[in-house]
């Protein structure tokens, strides 16, 4: 098995499809915002506790994506003919 197929076979090829699919999401968010987002894959390779000679290969993916812009809300503390601070 070469390094590639081995991650494409990792839990049945989910792995290759959650990366897929974290992709997507941090194209569609950088084309929304114009910012940057991104991704971090984690690979973790340990020895097997149940079958002897045998590695366990974990997949862990981060993502991180850019901030939405969220609008605020003007309010006027002196001025009664516009909408006052809530409470005041």
């Amino acid at each position: 098995m070469t390094d590639i197929t081995t991650f494409l076979a990792l839990r049945d090829g989910a792995a290759a499809a959650d990366l897929a699919s974290a992709i997507r999401r941090i194209e569609e968010r950088t084309q929304f915002t114009g910012k940057p987002s991104g991704l971090t894959l984690t690979l973790t390779v340990s020895r097997s506790r149940q079958t002897r000679g045998a590695l366990m290969l974990k997949c862990e993916i981060a993502v991180t994506l850019a901030k939405l812009e969220r609008d605020g809300s003007a309010f006027f503390a002196d001025d009664p003919r516009k909408e006052s601070i809530p409470g005041n």
